[in-house]
């Protein structure tokens, strides 16, 4: 890309962002609602209101500050989160490993789009994933921490200013 289209597509990202961030229904949001206040996001609300309570807790424990039990909030969602994000960090460094054996696999079968190809070969990259114990579903695991930090969102939107 040359730098005249660079500047153009930064030009333009920057002109969306503005445009965007100017959007509003122009009627009561549900972020003028203090902490934690009922209703507004369904089964989520739960997190929603135990995370709020939370920050208020630890920031009356620190004088009332908002900061400090933002940043003690983010520790503590972190390291209750550390398991999901270790087991994807293996997850992604073993796919790494075997990605010299996976190229092999699909170099060997190029071409090939006969059903007991396609079987072989789905069966041969099983194995693949059990040499390195990669599970197929495991890229689904950072999707568990979702609900949890939309509702850190929620909580960020609704500190008293």
């Amino acid at each position: 890309m040359n730098k005249q289209k660079r500047v153009l597509l930064l030009v333009l990202m920057i002109g969306l962002v503005i445009t965007l961030s100017a959007c509003s229904s122009g009627s009561a949001s549900m972020y003028e609602q203090p902490m934690g206040a009922p209703g507004g996001w369904g089964w989520l609300q739960w997190i929603i209101e135990l995370m709020g309570e939370g920050l208020y807790i630890i920031s009356q424990f620190f004088g009332g500050y908002y900061w400090i039990g933002l940043v003690v909030l983010t520790i503590l969602v972190r390291s209750a989160g550390w398991p999901i994000y270790a087991k994807s960090n293996d997850t992604t460094m073993n796919m790494q490993l075997a990605q010299p054996d996976l190229n092999a696999l699909q170099e060997k079968y190029k071409g090939r789009t006969d059903e007991v190809s396609q079987k072989k070969m789905q069966a041969e990259q099983m194995e693949i994933y059990k040499k390195y114990g990669i599970n197929p579903l495991g890229c689904l695991l950072p999707f568990l921490q979702m609900p949890i930090f939309i509702a850190m969102y929620q909580v960020v939107r609704r500190v008293p200013l």
